[in-house]
């Protein structure tokens, strides 16, 4: 994500099935599927082209997508990287788990404790806990930044 970002992309369609494990001496991950990926930054604005929303009818059950890309799409808008990190965060625990890290089916106005509650609940370390909590808040605002993200203990 730290080299897409170098070069102004966000990948938009983070989920398990785009991420191919490389075996070898020194195995790695590499991203696949950029269908839907964008260039996000404006260099006129110097900043991020914040993107519209999906509308709630286009939400699969387990897209791995943030939650705040679904809303009006003439009204509302959301920062692409922000929700990278998001989709980063849910595949970390859909590995861990087999899970979405909360239930898609119902409108839960909790949904940020339902998701705190089942991170701590993960088997895991606490460092890992702490990435994909930081990962998977329902705030934007306050989700790990992919730089911060890059340095992670828990990653390095």
């Amino acid at each position: 994500m730290d080299f897409l970002g170098d070069m102004g992309i966000c990948h938009r369609a983070i989920t398990p099935n785009h991420i191919l494990v490389e075996s070898g001496k020194e195995p790695s991950l590499k991203l696949a599927g950029f269908r839907e990926a964008i260039i996000y930054y404006d260099e006129n604005l110097e900043d991020v082209n914040y993107q519209p929303c999906l509308p709630l009818s286009r939400r699969g059950n387990f897209d791995f997508q943030a939650p705040e890309i679904y809303g009006d799409p003439n009204t509302e808008v959301f920062d692409p990287i922000a929700a990278d990190v998001w989709s980063y965060g849910a595949v970390i625990f859909f590995m861990l788990t087999g899970n979405y890290p909360y239930d898609v089916t119902k409108d839960n106005p909790q949904i940020e404790e339902e998701i705190q509650s089942n991170v701590e609940a993960l088997q895991a370390s606490k460092q890992c806990k702490k990435v994909v909590s930081r990962c998977l808040t329902t705030f934007s605002t306050d989700r790990i930044s992919v730089e911060t993200l890059g340095n992670q203990a828990w990653l390095t």
